[in-house]
């Protein structure tokens, strides 16, 4: 049978009477629960302001205990002298509390509410305490707590929850505590989407030691000295989507210790001096996508220790003096794709001391002097392709000490007097395929002491200082297609290798003495070295190679006017024709010669008459003109042409039966116009150009033969193959305007094509229409130039490419009269290294 008890509060003493045995429990708990075999099963329910059972029984451990939202507990510590604890429910078996209304209590170390194992703990209401050392909710093992209302407390040293050994904590209401907000050990799991506001000095928001989850979507404030949001040590996993904010001394928005994991996508703002938005020690994995802010001096937004990685997608923004973006001692792995701007002196975007990997693809920003973008100690290795920006003076791009890798893919630009792109000690390996810029006085794009190996094939400009400052035994490579801009001081028994390729004109002036008294120069593209000068030139040959794909276009386009393409040909002869024709087309290049585009237009007058039946001659006279442009290597715009000449041709057709031969000679006078730009490193930012003006007279003999076959429907399917030679003499001339003209001797240019197409025609009406197809094969002659500059002349070749390509087409003549015919006509053409698109219209009148 149950056993009754009976339970009375008079004078906070708990009187028991047990099997008639009258005892008494010295308490100043509200409520306490006892796991004794001897519970009863019942439910206290507190809806009143005082403190009642339900009809006189005991609980068990399968009851709970509920404070309605009438209803209060209130402990004070009037009977400290007798009592055992003050807390507001005190329960040492598994039930379930909930707190709807209000539990306060004042007392030293008293807990509003305090649960020991497998107990359920629910608080909509408040819990206050006001004593010291006592916590709002106490839980040792395996509890579920959830608050959705509030906890305050004012005593020092008191927690709002404290909870050890595998409980489940949840807040979407608020916290406010002198001390910890949370504070936790071994394998909890917190969940904040509520407010967490501490104001204590030393006062966490959240305190967890071992194997905790932590997660906060809510806010979490703190006001004290020394006092983190979040403090963390041993393996645990912390993620923020919600706000953090601390305003005192030396407190960090999240400190943790040995492999742990962190996750901000939320914010975390500090203002106080030595401040940390994240600080991790040693084997933590920590990763933004939010906001990290600080404001104090010395304050970083995430500092690491040793072996931790620190991924940054979001942005960092440090406003004080000495206060990083990212610092870090050994054996990190850093990496950013975010922005990390930094606005105090001496404040470095990302600072590392030794062996560590730093990857930044993002964009850094400092403005203060002396605010290095990055900053490395001995023995790492750094990467930029992404955004380096400083203004503040002596704020180098990124400054390394000793055997360092340093890799540009990125951009750099400084804009202060003393600011260099790079800086570097001794024993360093620099490559840089990005972009350098540099503007400051005494500023330089890449300084080096001694030993160190710089390799460069991307874009440097120091408008004030040196491209390249270096002091003594070092090495600098210089591949194409780099640009230079600013003295190329080599310094003391250096080692300069330059190697040529697909690249802009350059003149580089080399300053300081070299090993072996010259550059080693290698590459496809001749050098030009002058000993006395120490000046190193080259010549672009992609306009050289144009040429022949240029020759190749005109005489093509000229053989398109009298191939015996258009259609609807009229009876009557003699004839009179006009023609306007215009082409557009973009040429790969090759390891030497650029990618151009080039773009030909003209108009042609044309007679012709049948001499006797089968034979047809003609002439033709004309003008066009033709552009070169886009020719650009990776930083510049080559070459630009133009060229405007004349053209005249003589043309026959000779039929017999279904067969017929077309013959044609053409020929021209072209004047032309180059302007090959010079990377010319003593220029100002790099830029000269160099301007040439020389004639050329052209030739090319055509021949071609097809068969018209006859087909239903009206139909006529006619092949037809054509060979074209054409040979252009191009005068010498001599360059002006830079500082290295070249001389280019006279040269000839020659090119064969061959086509094989088969098209088909149709009558209809006054209109004929006709559509083809085949292909193209484009040899080109071999056509080297001697060029005579910078103290030196050599044979540089054309580098033209033969082409194979394949051309679709169509026609449609439509009679305007019974002796005068309109044509248009349309191609295209696709294959090795070339696309192109033409076309003309051309009206014929017989008399």
């Amino acid at each position: 049978m149950k056993k009754k008890f009976r339970f009375s509060s008079s004078q906070g003493r708990t009187s028991i009477a047990k099997h008639g045995v009258r005892c008494s429990l010295l308490t100043a708990a509200a409520i306490m629960i006892s796991g004794a075999s001897e519970s009863i099963a019942a439910t206290i329910v507190v809806d009143t302001a005082t403190t009642s059972t339900n009809a006189g029984n005991s609980v068990n451990a399968t009851d709970t205990i509920t404070v309605t939202g009438t209803g209060s507990i209130t402990i004070t510590n009037t009977l400290a002298p007798y009592a055992s604890f003050n807390d507001g429910i005190n329960v040492d078996t598994a039930i379930t509390v909930t707190n709807n209304g209000a539990i306060s209590v004042s007392g030293d170390s008293a807990d509003g509410i305090e649960v020991v194992d497998f107990n359920k703990v629910t608080n909509s209401g408040s819990l206050a305490t006001s004593g010291s050392s006592s916590r709002g909710i106490i839980a040792e093992e395996f509890n579920t707590i959830t608050n959705s209302g509030s906890i305050t407390t004012t005593g020092s040293s008191s927690v709002g929850i404290a909870a050890q050994n595998s409980n489940t904590i949840t807040n979407s209401g608020t916290i406010a505590s002198v001390a910890e907000g949370i504070d936790v050990i071994d394998g909890n799991t917190i969940r904040n989407s509520g407010s967490i506001t501490t104001s204590g000095s030393y006062a966490e928001g959240i305190d967890a030691n071992n194997l905790n989850t932590i997660t906060n979507s809510g806010s979490i404030t703190t006001s004290g000295n020394d006092a983190n949001a979040i403090n963390a040590y041993n393996s645990n996993t912390i993620t923020n989507s919600g706000s953090i904010t601390t305003s005192g001394y030396e407190s960090y928005g999240i400190e943790t210790n040995n492999f742990n994991t962190i996750l901000n996508s939320g914010t975390i703002a500090t203002t106080g001096d030595d401040s940390v938005g994240i600080y991790a020690d040693e084997f933590n994995t920590v990763t933004n996508s939010g906001s990290i802010t600080t404001s104090g001096a010395d304050a970083y937004g995430i500092e690491v220790d040793g072996y931790n990685t620190v991924i940054n997608s979001g942005t960092i923004t440090t406003t004080g003096s000495d206060a990083y973006g990212i610092y870090a001692d050994d054996h990190n792995i850093i990496t950013n794709s975010g922005r990390i701007t930094t606005s105090g002196d001496e404040a470095y975007a990302i600072y590392v001391e030794d062996y560590n990997t730093v990857t930044n693809s993002g964009s850094i920003t400092t403005s203060g002097d002396d605010a290095y973008g990055i900053y490395a100690e001995d023995d790492n290795t750094i990467t930029n392709s992404g955004s380096i920006v400083t203004s503040g003076s002596n704020a180098d791009g990124i400054d390394v000490d000793d055997d360092n890798s340093v890799t540009n893919r990125g951009s750099i630009t400084v804009t202060a007097d003393g600011a260099d792109g790079i800086d570097v000690d001794d024993d360093n390996v620099v490559i840089n395929t990005g972009k350098i810029i540099v503007s400051g006085n005494y500023a330089d794009g890449i300084e080096a002491d001694d030993d160190n190996i710089i390799i460069h094939s991307g874009y440097l400009v120091s408008e004030q200082g040196s491209a390249f400052s270096f002091d003594d035994d070092n090495t600098l490579n210089l591949n194409a297609p780099a640009f230079i801009g600013g003295a190329i001081d080599v310094g003391s028994d250096a080692t300069v290798n330059i190697v040529t390729g697909r690249s802009h004109s350059i003149l580089w002036d080399l300053q300081g003495t070299l090993i072996g008294g010259a550059p080693n120069l290698s590459g496809p593209v001749p050098a030009f070295y002058n000993a006395t000068t120490q000046q190193v030139a080259t010549f672009d040959p992609t306009g050289l190679a144009a040429q022949t794909d240029e020759l190749a276009d005109l005489s093509g386009a000229i053989s398109g006017l009298i191939s015996g393409r258009l259609a609807n040909r009229i009876s009557a002869s003699p004839r009179w024709w006009v023609a306007s024709f215009a082409e557009t087309s973009s040429y790969d290049g090759n390891s030497v010669a650029l990618d151009r585009d080039t773009s030909n237009v003209g108009i042609s007058f044309g007679y012709e008459q049948q001499l006797r039946p089968g034979l047809t001659l003609g002439a033709l006279a004309g003008w066009n003109t033709s552009d070169l442009d886009n020719a650009r290597s990776r930083f510049a715009n080559s070459l630009t042409r133009e060229s405007e000449g004349y053209f005249t041709a003589v043309y026959g057709r000779a039929d017999r039966g279904a067969g017929f031969l077309d013959f044609a000679l053409m020929g021209g006078l072209m004047s032309h116009d180059d302007n090959r730009f010079v990377n010319d490193n003593l220029a100002t930012n790099g830029l000269d150009t160099a301007e040439g003006s020389y004639d050329s007279w052209w030739f090319a003999p055509q021949a071609g033969v097809g068969y018209a076959f006859e087909m239903p429907f009206a139909w006529t399917l006619t092949p037809y193959a054509s060979l074209r030679w054409a040979t252009q003499s191009v005068d010498s001339y001599t360059e002006s305007g830079s500082r290295v003209n070249a001389t280019v001797a006279d040269r000839d240019v020659s090119v064969l094509e061959a086509r094989a197409q088969i098209s088909a025609d149709k009558q209809w009406g006054i209109t004929n229409f006709g559509l083809r197809a085949g292909i193209q094969s484009r040899t080109a002659g071999d056509d080297d130039a001697t060029i005579t500059m910078n103290g030196q002349s050599q044979s540089v070749s054309s580098f033209a490419d033969d082409r194979n390509s394949a051309f679709f087409g169509g026609t449609v003549g439509v009679a305007t009269s019974e002796s005068s015919v309109i044509a248009l006509d349309a191609e295209g053409i696709t294959g090795d290294g070339m696309t192109s698109f033409g076309g003309f219209v051309k009206f014929s009148m017989g008399f």
